[in-house]
């Protein structure tokens, strides 16, 4: 059976400025994220806004866009907690070798990637590592209704060390040391990101080196200093001594962990 993504159809109808205050959405099945099936299944959607689902001919609310999608099944929206939504690709480069362009140029042309995650039902992302803000201003944006695409939790530019890297280098802010690490995750926070993002190990890409980059005492630092500030942290690291050393340190998410 087809499946349609019930908050990305949401989100497309709220685009529509003439669209109806009152929607009744039919769906011949709605998964409703607990396991629960339900035939036959009704939304009511009120100002863009769930409000609730019923089953089977209910009395439809005076001047409400009736939606006929009882082909489908209805599911909640899906999370995608690792994106990098503004690697976009403009049909001609890969997104690794795209020319330097304008940040507003780069949000513009990512927005197809944030439209692509909605049409495959993903309503809700965590995008982790952007130059010069732009994730932060898509997020802005799309919260702001000026921009369509999913909800955005990002992390800005990443934590990365000191080190010499063969081009394309790694996007990220230099921090060296504990005092390093603990300005950094300050500026990354103090910028509006929603996460910090460490790099604790090279690779990544066609790179697949597992070295550790950060020692435990910087992972640490960062660690503390995110939750001292109310927010959380991710560390990526392609080997078991970096995500060994995230773990001990208290890490909330943990990218790759390869060869644990």
């Amino acid at each position: 059976m087809r499946v349609t993504a019930l908050l990305a159809l949401l989100f497309f109808l709220a685009a529509s400025q003439a669209a109806a205050a009152t929607k009744v959405i039919r769906f011949g099945k709605l998964i409703d994220g607990t396991g629960r099936v339900v035939t036959n299944a009704v939304v009511i959607v009120e100002d863009d806004r769930v409000q609730r689902v019923a089953v089977g001919n209910i009395p439809i609310p005076p001047g409400a866009e009736v939606i006929d999608l009882s082909r489908y099944t209805g599911i909640p929206g899906l999370i995608d907690a690792h994106t990098h939504i503004t690697y976009y690709w403009d049909g001609v480069t890969t997104p690794r070798s795209e020319p330097p362009r304008h940040p507003a140029v780069v949000a513009v042309l990512a927005q197809e990637n944030g439209l692509k995650a909605l049409e495959a039902g993903v309503t809700t992302i965590r995008d982790l590592n952007a130059a010069n803000g732009v994730d932060l201003a898509m997020r802005d944006l799309i919260n702001m209704g000026k921009m369509t695409g999913p909800r955005m939790f990002v992390s800005g530019t990443a934590l990365m060390i000191t080190r010499s890297t063969a081009p394309p280098a790694p996007i990220g802010i230099l921090a060296d040391g504990v005092d390093g690490v603990l300005r950094a995750v300050r500026q990354v926070i103090a910028s509006g990101a929603d996460w910090v993002k460490m790099r604790g190990s090279t690779g990544g890409f066609d790179d697949v080196t597992q070295f550790q980059t950060f020692t435990f005492e910087e992972m640490k630092a960062a660690v503390d200093a995110s939750h001292a500030l109310g927010k959380k942290i991710a560390i990526h690291s392609y080997g078991p001594g970096g995500a060994r050393d995230a773990v001990r340190a208290g890490v909330d998410s943990l990218e790759h962990g390869a060869d644990l």
